[in-house]
């Protein structure tokens, strides 16, 4: 206790000498006290600077930091809410008090080009101070040591400080490192949730894409054959004892193609093929493939049933009539298809593997073929094997 009241009673807490003590206790000589607290500086009891440590003079021109500048034209006191006053000071000497520069950080001899960089890019904000004011009361005077109030390595490079400025001891170091460590925490959450974000949106396209391949393979293919390509199993090939077969194309079909130009071509077959498309499904049979103007259609398969010959037959009665709806570019008459249907055995399986088609083979498919090839447009020509089912 007697030690301590007779380094108070000395005033400022440092000699001139290294080797001088006072009551047994060596002193901190200046050089070193300002090397200490580079953040620090000493007031009279008009507020007029008297010394400031070291590190102001990397951020604040030498006339200001002049002794007998005041400090009113150095700082403002950001908190407590008061202005550069003694009294005011003591009444409040336990508060933590917050001082902002009024002038930017200026440096023209600064080498660090980053911290230069920043001096001609940010003109706005101002650095600011926090700690505390003492009362040296032999002297009359007031010392404030404190450190920049900045929490992240970002303020840091802004205002161009370096960690090696602040005080070995002082807590300011912590929480920098501290708070990049959460901020990078939290850069990295948040990358996570913009990658999330994008794996979510990208497994509901793959699942829409998948709703997509399976529609159109149940358009391609019959429902059993799509659900055992879907499982990555093989279909097996399968023989049908009685099933219908027909053909159909257009006879004028070649003349269109040398009087009309692609465009019309394309929209008068998917004209057709949407009206016939219509009457397959809607008679539940299906449709096999189509070649150039060649609609070829089954029954009896997948579903095998007794009535395949009448559904087919009912189908093609309706695609004449449908046909007429069209008018041939040619002849400007209403197009005309012919029919050709036959009944029997044939042996269905699917063909590929990157396109997988589903094939139909047999003597059946090429009796119907030619059934259709020699018929007569508007007309169904009809097998004798058909006729009598």
């Amino acid at each position: 206790q007697e030690n301590f009241q007779d380094l108070t009673q000395c005033g400022l807490l440092w000699s001139e000498s290294l080797n001088e003590s006072v009551g047994g206790i060596l002193q901190v000589n200046k050089a070193d006290f300002i090397s200490l607290q580079p953040f620090h500086f000493i007031a009279d009891r008009n507020c007029n600077l008297i010394q400031s440590g070291n590190g102001f003079y990397r951020h604040i021109s030498m006339e200001l930091l002049a002794p007998g500048t005041p400090l009113e034209c150095i700082f403002d006191i950001i908190w407590p809410q008061i202005s550069f006053n003694f009294d005011n000071i003591c009444n409040l000497i336990s508060a933590i008090f917050i001082l902002q520069f009024k002038t930017v950080i200026h440096n023209e001899n600064f080498s660090n080009i980053r911290f230069f960089f920043r001096t001609i890019t940010n003109q706005k904000r101002k650095l600011k101070l926090k700690g505390q004011m003492i009362v040296l009361e032999q002297e009359n005077c007031l010392l404030y040591i404190g450190s920049p109030d900045v929490s992240t390595i970002s303020e840091l490079i802004e205002y161009g400080i370096r960690l090696d400025e602040m005080p070995a001891h002082d807590f300011t170091r912590d929480v920098v490192f501290l708070n990049q460590q959460r901020l990078s925490s939290i850069e990295k959450n948040m990358q996570l949730q913009v990658t999330n974000a994008k794996m979510e949106e990208q497994e509901q396209n793959i699942k829409c894409e998948r709703v997509r391949t399976e529609t159109l393979l149940h358009q391609l293919l019959p429902t059993f054959v799509t659900s055992q390509l879907l499982n990555g199993k093989m279909v097996i090939a399968c023989e049908y004892q009685e099933v219908t077969i027909m053909f159909g194309d257009v006879p004028n079909f070649y003349n269109i193609v040398m009087s009309c130009k692609p465009q019309q071509i394309i929209k008068l077959l998917n004209e057709l093929f949407v009206k016939l498309d219509r009457l397959i499904d809607k008679h539940s049979a299906f449709k096999v493939e189509t070649i150039d103007d060649t609609y070829v259609a089954v029954g009896g398969i997948p579903e095998q049933t007794d009535n395949h010959c009448e559904i087919l037959c009912d189908a093609a009665l309706g695609m004449i009539f449908e046909t007429r709806s069209i008018i041939d570019p040619v002849t400007g008459k209403p197009l005309q298809i012919r029919l050709g249907i036959n009944s029997g055995p044939v042996v269905a399986g699917v063909i590929g593997k990157k396109t997988p088609r589903y094939c139909l083979f047999g003597d059946t498919m090429n009796t119907a073929s030619r059934m259709g090839s020699h018929g007569v447009p508007g007309k169904i020509h009809c097998s004798k094997a058909s006729f009598e089912f």
